[in-house]
């Protein structure tokens, strides 16, 4: 298995059958990689509901129910059953380009994490549009060679990247913090 997507969910809407569907339309194989779904906080009909969309595409998935409210509790659970290489994760109201696993694999190194650029978008109005992850990551893409310093705004998510298992190692999201968890954990394995 070469990548583990992991996508935290608490009470999840029809955002989340657009999500599934941007997994399914990846051109990279299905057969080389996973998706994790943590449900946590709540059950039903939201499990129900989940297996059904899940249950309806090509994709290997795994749903995951924990009573447990928090996105770090959801990752960190997921992070414990993934398979995979490398580790995407995706929120629950985004969704992935259809080349996106793809072109992350082929810039990932051992010790490299791969890294996007980030979009938004405005469904009101149809359009596409940067917010400060975007500039941040072309701010890193114009500078040449990134160090961790000039690329710590953009390095501050988790998402929006493709880790090495081996950097992620045995480190987790703190499951006491309920605001910049994603940094933390950035912080925690960019010394590798």
């Amino acid at each position: 298995m070469k990548i583990s997507v992991i996508i935290p969910t608490y009470r999840p809407g029809e955002y989340m059958r657009e999500c599934i569907a941007s997994l399914e339309g990846q051109t990279l194989s299905h057969a080389d990689f996973e998706v994790l779904v943590v449900l946590n906080g709540c059950r039903e009909p939201y499990e129900e509901q989940l297996r059904r969309w899940l249950g309806g595409s090509t994709l290997q998935w795994h749903l995951i129910q924990t009573d447990t409210p928090g996105v770090s509790h959801a990752r960190n659970m997921a992070l414990d059953a993934a398979r995979g290489g490398y580790i995407t994760f995706l929120d629950d109201d985004d969704w992935f380009s259809p080349t996106y696993l793809e072109r992350l694999l082929e810039g990932v190194g051992q010790d490299v994490p791969g890294v996007t650029m980030v979009k938004t978008f405005d469904e009101t109005t149809g359009q596409f549009g940067e917010d400060y992850l975007t500039q941040a990551y072309h701010r890193c893409a114009s500078q040449g060679e990134v160090s961790l310093f000039r690329g710590r705004t953009f390095m501050s998510t988790a998402w929006g990247k493709l880790l090495p298992r081996e950097v992620i190692g045995d480190r987790r999201f703190p499951e006491q913090f309920r605001l910049d968890e994603d940094s933390f954990f950035m912080s925690t394995v960019s010394d590798r």
